[in-house]
């Protein structure tokens, strides 16, 4: 979520004119990016119906809550809100859950990089090799830390991956 600060729309001269001070998604006042609180999720029980039309099966609704680590006091003025949260994809090896949740495009990358490393391997050594090259090359790009590839790497040795 971001909360952007707004300035008087000089152009109309009108006072109750304004616009966004900011065009971009990095809230100028507030961002939950850099500012310290944790995200709670959970299922609002309700879906998001399509017109038959779009052929689409409805889509659950969630509940986003962010609590501050701080309270945060804005002073007087106007301002915009945006919730640009994203859920977190979850690492998942085989059955073994990683623990490791990372943003959509990260996710993406790491999981096809790791996809690349279980097919064609000959044997569970192999795939073990690979996987850690690629899970050094994410820590080294500030994708993961070192901690979330142990987590990953305990799962990919788990799994049956080049194992005959």
């Amino acid at each position: 979520m971001n909360i952007w600060s707004s300035v008087q729309d000089a152009p109309t001269g009108n006072p109750n004119s304004y616009r966004h001070a900011v065009a971009s998604f990095t809230g100028d006042v507030f961002s939950t990016d850099s500012t310290l609180g944790s995200f709670q999720v959970s299922e609002t029980g309700v879906n998001r119906v399509f017109p038959t039309c779009l052929s689409r099966p409805p889509d659950a609704i969630w509940r986003l809550v962010f609590e501050l680590r701080e309270p945060l006091t804005l002073p007087a003025g106007v301002y915009f809100f945006s919730n640009d949260a994203m859920i977190l994809k979850e690492i998942i090896i085989g059955e073994c859950n990683t623990g490791v949740m990372l943003y959509p495009s990260a996710f993406q990358d790491l999981s096809d990089s790791l996809a690349e490393c279980a097919s064609g391997v000959k044997n569970h050594g192999q795939y073990l090799k690979c996987v850690s090259k690629v899970l050094i090359d994410a820590v080294r790009a500030g994708v993961i830390t070192g901690a979330q590839k142990g987590g990953i790497e305990s799962c990919a040795a788990q799994s049956d991956t080049g194992k005959k």
